[in-house]
């Protein structure tokens, strides 16, 4: 496929270059042809020593880019074709002007130019062709030739109109190949360009989101200090029933979880560089965050359950990917804390968590939405909708990533896929 832009940093792409050389060696394929039938079959007097030269030249040119394949500038791009050009005049000069149907093959360069080149320079590549052109009309050897010889027997065969038609067809062939590669390309272009833009634009909303998460730390870490000293200052003095003292030791640990987010959260804030991170083993790590989890959520239930036989293998240890699958956890235990399936398995390339709840599941344009932007089905006291597109962000960051689908057996399923080792 054709690259739609035309240059990268002022630099023509070395599969635009093979097609530049394709386009010349078919010129000088039907050059030689043309050369060889006219003397040959046809009885033309040709001066055979220039218009060979002058082919010798183009083949030299294909083999020097051939042996060089790599990237070059627009305007060594532009000296090529106005070498092309030249060759191709020198060979129309000895073989009848722009009676001769190769003449087509202007039309050949000017669209290479279009494509490849900067308006300047294709601007300046369409002068030059025009003034070769009308140079050839009046500075030409003629063609001498047999008009009742050649293909068939009938004296009125016209050999300068079935060349002229063939040359033609051939140049046409080569620029709309050219052109319908080119629109394809450019639609191409056009989604990567869309998919590139949407991307940014989520990465602007993450790091806005990183920036408010660690400010709204900083100033929640005061008031949770408080509440833990409130709390384990009630629970001292307080003469109070085995279940009041029970509420208050969970309200502790509640304390004590949004303490360590809090301070993970100030201190890492998710910096940490994919070369720079540490592995470890997949089944501690997913061990470790099941904890926690259920530290967080000791009100949710779910079975747990390993599909491989295999090893396990090492994946990335970041704070960020636990808190990841604990917001996955979480948006299934929001929906139905009585059943959810944990799933997981894993080989030598990667490691997949499959979180299944036993909720209402999703219409379909809210699959489309969920992990793409921030989105919720539930109240505003609930969550701010922001856990699955912060996940997915995350997992897709470190090479993984996160897929949502409704299951058979009813509820939503979010299948994680980290790579291993």
């Amino acid at each position: 496929m054709l690259t739609y832009a035309k240059s990268i940093d002022g630099h023509i792409a070395p599969e635009n270059l093979v097609r530049v050389m394709v386009v010349r060696a078919i010129l000088i394929v039907a050059l030689v042809l043309g050369l060889w039938i006219g003397t040959s079959k046809l009885g033309m007097s040709l001066p055979l020593e220039p218009i060979l030269l002058a082919i010798g030249a183009l083949v030299a040119l294909n083999i020097g880019r051939m042996l060089r394949m790599n990237a070059i500038s627009q305007t060594e791009l532009f000296i090529e074709l106005v070498l092309d050009s030249v060759a191709l005049t020198l060979v129309l000069y000895f073989s009848g002007g722009i009676s001769n149907p190769f003449v087509s093959f202007y039309l050949v360069q000017l669209t290479l130019g279009a494509m490849l080149l900067p308006g300047r320079l294709s601007w300046s590549l369409a002068s030059l062709l025009l003034c070769l052109y009308t140079i050839l009309i009046f500075f030409y050897q003629p063609m001498v030739h047999r008009h009742d010889s050649g293909l068939g027997n009938n004296p009125a065969f016209n050999l300068h109109t079935v060349g002229a038609w063939l040359t033609f067809a051939l140049s046409l062939l080569i620029v709309a190949t050219f052109l319908v590669r080119m629109v394809s390309s450019l639609r191409q272009y056009e989604r990567k360009l869309a998919f590139a833009r949407e991307e940014h634009f989520r990465t602007e909303r993450i790091v806005a989101l990183g920036a408010l998460a660690a400010s709204t730390a900083h100033e929640l870490a005061t008031p949770v200090s408080t509440i833990a000293v409130i709390a384990k200052e009630l629970e001292r003095r307080l003469d109070a029933s085995p279940q009041l003292r029970e509420m208050l030791q969970s309200l502790r640990t509640q304390v004590d979880v949004c303490k360590s987010s809090l301070t993970s959260l100030t201190h890492n804030s998710g910096a940490a560089r994919l070369e720079s991170c540490s592995l470890r083993a997949a089944n501690d790590f997913i061990a470790e965050t099941l904890t926690e989890w259920r530290a967080m959520r000791p009100d949710a239930k779910f079975i747990f359950s390993l599909e491989s036989t295999a090893p396990p293998p090492s994946i990335i240890d970041e704070p960020t990917l636990k808190n990841a699958l604990i917001s996955v956890l979480n948006n299934a235990a929001d929906v139905s804390p009585e059943s959810i399936k944990v799933r997981t398995n894993w080989n030598n390339q990667q490691l997949s968590i499959e979180v299944i709840d036993a909720g209402p599941g999703l219409s379909d344009q809210n699959l489309r939405r969920a992990g793409n932007t921030p989105f919720s089905t539930k109240s505003s006291r609930q969550g701010l909708g922001i856990g699955l597109y912060l996940a997915r962000a995350t997992l897709e960051r470190f090479g993984g990533s996160l897929t949502l689908a409704n299951s058979q057996q009813g509820g939503l399923r979010a299948t994680i896929l980290l790579p291993t080792n």
